[in-house]
């Protein structure tokens, strides 16, 4: 699970987003979905704090 947050409607949330690809720009496996605007596109969602410490902690564990 990763904590995002949507920008359309300001909703934070967990999410699955399944795998994610490192580089340039995070890539998730799965489409994030707001419970109050549906599918977003990358451009409409951010990760929260918790979700960068969350993500970050993949990418380590990752490099291990």
């Amino acid at each position: 699970m990763t904590n995002v947050r949507c920008k359309k409607c300001d909703a934070c949330f967990d999410f699955e987003v399944g795998k994610i690809w490192f580089g340039e720009r995070l890539e998730f496996e799965h489409m994030i979905r707001c419970v109050y605007c549906g599918v977003l596109t990358l451009n409409d969602v951010e990760l929260t704090e918790l979700g960068q410490t969350q993500v970050s902690a993949l990418f380590f564990n990752e490099q291990e």
